[in-house]
């Protein structure tokens, strides 16, 4: 569990600068809508690999690895579209 663990959080450690650097020249909301559905598929997979018996350790290290650059990309796109979409005086 530790593993797996770490393997969501290595991403950050890893990409963060540089998928900063790329929000700034991508779009947003578009970014949102594909980072959802590539972990929506992502999360499918292990489904898909529970049900046919042939879901293991390292199967699941590498969707969670794959989760975790997804959530890095949309936690990098929503946190500066939120100040376009809320008013500032709702954000206090």
């Amino acid at each position: 569990i530790s593993i797996l663990s770490a393997l969501s959080v290595v991403p950050y450690l890893f990409l963060g600068l540089i998928v900063g650097a790329l929000m700034d020249r991508w779009r947003r909301q578009r970014t949102l809508v594909l980072t959802s559905i590539g972990r929506v598929i992502a999360f499918a997979v292990v489904a898909v690999l529970l049900a046919t018996d042939s879901l293991d350790f390292w199967s699941l290290a590498a969707v969670t690895l794959v989760v975790g650059v997804l959530t890095l990309f949309a936690d990098s796109a929503a946190q500066p579209l939120l100040p376009r979409i809320v008013p500032r005086r709702s954000l206090v």
